[in-house]
């Protein structure tokens, strides 16, 4: 993969973005109560110096809402026809902005419901997908940072599906280039993307450096902040430094910026990375003090993904057999459960995959009585290799197969 398509401008502080919408969203609240108390003329200096605002960082909103006050204002009170057809023009045009926005906020917000959900979306979800994404792709003409974004979005997800690298960058690099043009300061979800790209073909040090990028300009303890923690503690575990995810993840959870209150897609994710880290814990590769993590607790919380039965459950089941492996009585829960999960298995992990044969090997384990010459004898009779690992999601394969299975072994008597 090429690097030097990679936008080098590190993305700005967000708060002068958010300082200006914080702004004009106070002034924007004020208009009516003005209007109503007959004081127009109070507000109409504010008005107007926030219209200017919202028209730079393309609040697009804002700005047909202060247009609108300032065309009435100038018609019929300072009675200015120029100034009144100057701002009509005005008004019309952000009102028209503000609407396709909503359109297309509406269509995103329909399809990635779904999107969301799923890390192995069927046929007839990526072809929806797809036409939206062309759909929206037809309201890039309009100067919308709200658009450019979700609809950027959306292409990188459709680009996620078909495991078509290449594209995410450059998508990725395409609509950074129009928002730092713009000077908005909203281009960390793309850095994101760049960072599960980059994973995806191993080339841990650029999704580290995408991490950076993004970062240090993102509130602590923000939903969003907590996105690129997770990837740091994963390219960690991907690389096999299982001390150092350790010491990133518990870092971010002492200061308590894991919180419950996030988004159950993001709070669900961590669940799983904190099953992984246990996992790690009870075969002696991570050195820990602590680390709170009741199965059954967890069991019950993951309700989203656990609807994901080709995608996300995949961590459920897999954190439910090798957490169960160190005692006697998870070994009893094992052999109760192996018929129940070898159906599921069957039935909703594609033949031939890396999570199909992950698990032809794992239940293997009951009957060769968790014995690792018997298991290995075993899987190397019966079960192919595993595919090459590059392409699999990471959110997927939070600790890759090959290193699973291979500390699996090492657990088994």
């Amino acid at each position: 993969m090429d690097k030097s398509s990679h936008t080098s401008t590190r993305p700005k502080s967000i708060s002068n973005t958010q300082k200006a919408f914080e702004e004009c969203v106070e002034v924007a609240a004020q208009i009516e109560k003005y209007i109503k108390r007959g004081e127009s003329e109070d507000i109409f200096d504010e008005v107007l110096i926030h219209f200017k605002k919202a028209k730079k960082y393309l609040f697009n909103k804002l700005a047909a809402q202060f247009a609108t006050f300032l065309q009435q204002y100038y018609y019929t009170v300072l009675q200015n026809k120029k100034l009144g057809e100057k701002y009509t023009e005005y008004a019309l045009y952000y009102n028209e902005l503000a609407y396709y926005e909503n359109l297309v906020k509406l269509k995103f917000s329909r399809i990635t419901y779904s999107v969301n959900r799923t890390k192995n979306p069927d046929e007839s979800l990526i072809a929806s997908l797809k036409e939206v994404c062309d759909e929206l792709k037809l309201y890039l003409i309009y100067d919308s940072a709200e658009i450019w974004i979700r609809t950027y979005l959306l292409l990188n997800a459709h680009a996620t599906f078909k495991s078509d690298f290449n594209r995410i960058i450059k998508q990725s690099n395409e609509v950074i280039e129009f928002l730092n043009k713009k000077g908005v300061e909203r281009t960390f979800p793309f850095y994101k993307d760049f960072a599960v790209a980059y994973i995806q073909t191993g080339d841990y040090d650029a999704a580290a450096v995408s991490i950076e990028k993004a970062i240090h300009g993102i509130k602590k303890g923000t939903s969003s902040w907590s996105v690129f923690v997770y990837y740091r503690v994963i390219i960690e575990l991907h690389r096999k430094n299982y001390q150092r995810a350790y010491e990133i993840y518990q870092n971010a959870e002492k200061k308590r910026y894991i919180k419950k209150d996030f988004n159950k897609i993001i709070y669900e994710t961590w669940y799983f990375v904190k099953g992984y880290l246990k996992f790690l814990i009870l075969a002696g590769k991570i050195e820990a003090e602590s680390h709170q993590f009741k199965l059954g607790h967890f069991l019950n919380s993951i309700i989203v993904f656990n609807k994901d039965k080709s995608g996300h459950k995949i961590n459920t089941l897999i954190l439910k057999i090798i957490l169960r492996l160190g005692t006697e009585k998870g070994r009893e829960s094992i052999i109760e459960e192996r018929s129940a999960i070898k159906k599921y298995s069957e039935a909703n992990f594609e033949q031939g995959s890396r999570a199909r044969l992950l698990f032809r090997r794992l239940l293997h384990i009951v009957p060769s009585d968790f014995n690792k010459e018997k298991i290995q004898k075993k899987v190397a009779k019966n079960v192919e290799a595993l595919p090459e690992l590059q392409g699999y999601d990471p959110d997927l394969e939070i600790l890759p197969y090959e290193d699973i299975w291979e500390i699996v072994l090492e657990l088994l008597d």
